[in-house]
């Protein structure tokens, strides 16, 4: 574990040379409105106990009340040059955090910028004042040859630790905030000095992300360098080293917004090589670090890249953290570095950090790969034969299963919180499997109990073998494995169809159902009066939409309510309107799927299909729909519309390159919104479903009262 004296330095919000008079009072504007340079903050990380930097933090003004780590910086002051005998700034490394992430998490890699890295109480006086002054007279530089002399300064983007893996729309935002911040530090600390294709200088920006960051990383420097070389400017970032980075797809995110700002990434990959095939020239060097086997959120699979040179415009290449980790002599290697480290371990992991800091000194991606494989040969003497990517893989779990055995290892294996979006997979098909299996009882035989019991030892093994050859889910797991998972995944299934759905809910959950269909209200009627069937049917389907409309009028007035107390936060206009419909409309759905389940409790044959079906969405839906509810609720906020822009920009140049008829392009015209189109193509199906299948229940339901009166 890397230790440091943590002292962070807040950075001013960039303004223009006319508006540095009015300050003060754009500041407090800030606290009322947000563009996207002010939404997110960028600081600087110095030690406490380097002085190169101390005449430019102002210790009276704290990022947050009674904060002793965290300073604004001095006005009128250039924060890029250090106060030393040589006043030249380290190579400039920018730190972009994961999900939830924030800035202190770049504390670790800013204390090996400068070797400062141990206790006072474990580095004697004598080497700290000699490493302190090594440091002011610049011996210890950006340009040193030797790995030992070298320096790096470390800037970190601060999104508030707010969550970029729910949604897509904050992964475009952190994106353009991330670009802002590149040109910002070139800007600042190179100025007039800035490389050009003509006069290539050793200047560059390295970026260092953690987690989902990476994804931000890799899409923020391929714009940066693309809209570089159209000004005729070199590029800015060369390389882009990535800390558990899911590359191959996010294994717990479940928003299709995600999957397309993946998609965007390989599509301005391949755009930068179709606009400099001639010249042949790279993106970026992109080094990939993975955790290990005890990253229990991103496997070894979902951080891999290929291991080429020049893939798609990008040097690529892919290690595992416990094959760059030198293990110190007497440690035991085998135990506890050999299976990585956890996810957020790994960015303040001494061995990780030591192996970034010279990644960073290489910087060139031959230098890069021949110091991997260096590190791999120490480690290979110690540990037996070195192999690749995929081999070292199999090589940690053989030796898990040594470790702990096959059982421990195998419950190890399938807990990981990766493996939830294969489970949710399995239990999909666990569900389509099953439903189709009642209607080919229901066509040719009747259904008996021990063929249900076959069913659930059936249906797993076949959706197992299913996701084995599809290799659904971004899995690497063995068969049995999956099978585990799967029969996991029947028994969620199986306890919502046999279960929740068995029993008659409360009166209180009744009534907050939009649609009534307690059976003791349905059988009073028909004891006291004489109504027809089709005249209940429709006296509860005005129940139905009577209920629909309080909750839409509740909701309107809550929204209001907000907008007039939280006036500086909250926002009515149209998207908040339109925001506010959406969570309505996919709240009732949900009603609906629950309240067809509880319809269906009786059992009849006719009943059995629908009850899977709705068994399937009861927790399907919500998953699916959660990142959207998110990001509706941020839309009804101020800064939540700001940040959601870039996303929107995104969506309509999507739609805008579509090839289509004018009319029928601007007849449907609102599909290019996220939710709209969800809307469209998974809520309102969902919900006419439901309403259909509802009113044929409830007609079914009052033939038979009817009859039984008669």
């Amino acid at each position: 574990m890397t230790w440091s004296s943590i002292r962070f330095i807040l950075l001013p919000s960039p303004l223009d040379r006319q508006q540095q008079q009015q300050q003060q009072q754009q500041q407090q504007e800030e606290q009322q409105t947000c563009s996207l340079p002010f939404c997110y903050k960028l600081l600087k990380f110095t030690d406490a106990r380097d002085e190169r930097f101390d005449p430019i933090v102002d210790y009276n003004r704290p990022y947050q009340e009674e904060d002793v780590t965290t300073f604004h910086v001095k006005p009128n002051v250039n924060w890029c040059k250090p106060n030393n005998l040589s006043g030249k700034p380290g190579r400039i490394v920018l730190y972009v955090p994961g999900h939830e992430g924030t800035y202190m998490q770049a504390r670790s890699l800013g204390a090996h910028g400068t070797t400062l890295t141990r206790h006072g109480q474990d580095l004697p006086r004598r080497k700290l004042n000699i490493l302190l002054r090594r440091l002011w007279d610049g011996s210890m530089n950006a340009s040193a040859r030797d790995v030992s002399d070298f320096v790096f300064d470390v800037y970190s983007v601060d999104f508030g630790g707010e969550g970029g893996g729910i949604h897509g729309s904050r992964l475009f935002a952190q994106t353009t905030f991330v670009i802002s911040a590149l040109e910002r530090l070139a800007e600042e600390c190179y100025g007039d000095d800035e490389p050009t294709i003509e006069n290539p200088q050793e200047f560059d920006i390295v970026i260092v992300a953690h987690s989902i960051g990476g994804l931000v990383a890799r899409r923020a420097a391929l714009l940066v360098n693309q809209k570089r070389h159209e000004h005729g400017k070199s590029p800015l970032v060369k390389t882009v080293i990535t800390l558990a980075s899911p590359h191959g797809g996010v294994p717990y995110v479940f928003d299709s917004s995600i999957y397309r700002f993946q998609w965007d990434i390989q599509k301005k990959k391949q755009e930068w090589v179709l606009n400099h095939a001639q010249h042949n020239r790279i993106a970026y060097n992109l080094v990939s670090i993975c955790g290990g086997l005890r990253d229990e959120l991103i496997p070894p699979s979902s951080c891999r890249v290929d291991v080429n040179v020049n893939v798609n415009g990008t040097n690529e290449i892919s290690v595992l953290a416990t094959n760059i980790v030198i293990p110190s002599p007497g440690g035991n290697h085998g135990l506890l570095s050999g299976f990585g480290m956890d996810h957020n371990a790994i960015v303040w992991c001494h061995g990780v950090l030591s192996f970034v800091r010279q990644v960073i000194h290489a910087a060139e991606y031959d230098k890069i790969l021949k110091l991997i494989q260096e590190t791999q040969r120490v480690i290979a003497a110690t540990d037996g034969e070195t192999c690749n990517y995929d081999c070292q893989n199999i090589e940690k779990e053989k030796l898990l299963q040594e470790e702990y055995g096959w059982l421990r290892a195998f419950a190890i294996m399938t807990s990981m919180l990766y493996n939830s979006q294969l489970s949710l997979v399995l239990y999909v098909m666990n569900g389509i499997l099953h439903c189709f299996f009642l209607f080919w009882r229901r066509c040719f035989g009747t259904m008996r109990k021990e063929q249900m019991s076959h069913s659930y030892f059936f249906i797993p093994v076949l959706s197992s073998m299913i996701a084995m050859v599809t290799s659904v889910g971004n899995s690497q797991l063995g068969f049995g494995s999956i099978l585990f998972l799967a029969f996991n995944a029947m028994n969620v299934y199986y306890g919502i169809y046999y279960g929740i759905f068995s029993y008659s809910p409360s009166r209180l959950v009744m009534m907050l159902l939009p649609w009534n269909t307690d059976p003791s209200s349905t059988k009073s009627k028909f004891e006291t009066s004489t109504v027809s069937p089709s005249s209940t049917t429709c006296h509860n389907r005005k129940n139905g939409r009577t209920t629909t409309k309080l909750i839409l009028a509740s909701l309107m007035v809550v929204l209001l309510t907000f907008a007039i107390v939280f006036k500086e936060i909250m926002v009515v206009n149209v998207i908040s309107f339109g925001a506010m419909m959406f969570i309505t409309h996919t709240v009732t759905t949900m009603c609906y799927i629950a309240k067809v389940g509880f319809a269906t409790r009786n059992d009849p044959k006719s009943k059995r299909i629908t009850r899977s079906i709705v068994s399937t969405l009861f927790l399907l839906f919500p998953i699916l729909s959660v990142g959207k509810i998110i990001f509706a609720l941020s839309l009804l906020t101020r800064h939540g519309q700001t940040k959601a822009i870039p996303y929107m920009d995104f969506e309509r140049s999507q739609w805008d390159s579509l090839s289509c008829h004018a009319r029928l392009c601007e007849a449907v015209s609102f599909l290019k919104y996220d939710l709209p189109r969800y809307t469209a193509f998974i809520c309102v199906p969902i919900h006419l479903f439901c309403v259909k299948r509802m009113h044929q229940v409830r007609i079914r339901e009052d033939h038979d009262q009817f009859a039984k009166k008669d």
